[in-house]
């Protein structure tokens, strides 16, 4: 049994690692080109290239941060004297949140600042810590949510997979 739930954890960990990846990786760089892509500044090429990219980055990131970090069992020892629903489910929505996130906001805001150095020779007018911190606020927020949203549906299916019969709800 707890060979199987391994296997569960590793395919949670892929699960969330590919809808963190993709979400963030399109929220983030809507978010930064926003203005851009509505006055049309921003060819649609170059919007693909940079969520491939960022996407690329965060999956890679995120995959390395859950083979590494037991969630499950941070998030079990943070809430394990919680009773069962909305409340318990934020609390480790928000821890896995606060794992997550910030690094993968910190890689993805990184490689956006040197590109824009780069293609601007040095003379863009950027600063990054603003940067960072205005995208971290957005993709906390959107990251807590998706964490929320998701978790239950991929541990139903990670269940399945492994063939790990899930306790009755309530």
């Amino acid at each position: 049994m707890e060979e199987k739930m391994k296997k569960v954890s590793r395919r949670m960990n892929i699960y969330m690692s590919l809808a963190m990846s993709i979400c963030l990786s399109i929220v983030g760089v809507l978010n930064g080109n926003i203005t851009k892509i509505i006055a049309g500044f921003v060819p649609a090429s170059q919007l693909v290239v940079s969520i491939l990219t960022s996407f690329l980055i965060s999956l890679l990131i995120s995959l390395v941060i859950g083979f590494l970090v037991p969630i499950h069992k941070v998030c079990g020892a943070a809430s394990k004297n919680m009773k069962p629903g909305i409340g318990k489910r934020c609390v480790e929505s928000l821890i896995s949140d606060l794992i997550y996130t910030p690094v993968m906001t910190l890689a993805m805001t990184l490689f956006a600042y040197i590109r824009v150095m780069r293609s601007s020779g040095g003379t863009a007018e950027l600063h990054y810590l603003p940067m960072f911190l205005a995208s971290l606020v957005v993709c906390m927020v959107f990251g807590f949510v998706l964490i929320y949203i998701f978790t239950p549906a991929f541990l139903k299916k990670a269940m399945k997979a492994e063939g790990v019969e899930q306790p009755p709800q309530g």
